[in-house]
């Protein structure tokens, strides 16, 4: 958890956004450059949007089994 609240701070937000936005933006990020094979896919050619566009599902079943890990 430290090392995500070093993260969600060491970032400029834009005046006004809550803190459970930060950290969702900051996790999402974090999944997906570092738990998924997006950048391998930018190094291939494929453009941003689609390699976001394919590794998304993944990222949103890890925030899943996290959100409920931090819930219980």
């Amino acid at each position: 958890m430290e090392f995500l609240a070093k993260e969600v701070s060491g970032k400029k937000w834009t005046p006004g956004v809550k803190l459970g936005r930060a950290v969702g933006i900051t996790m999402d990020g974090l999944l997906r450059h570092q738990m998924t094979e997006y950048e391998t896919l930018l190094l291939h050619g494929v453009d941003r949007e689609e390699a976001r566009k394919r590794v998304q599902p993944r990222v949103e079943a890890m925030l899943g089994i996290w959100k409920t890990c931090v819930s219980s």
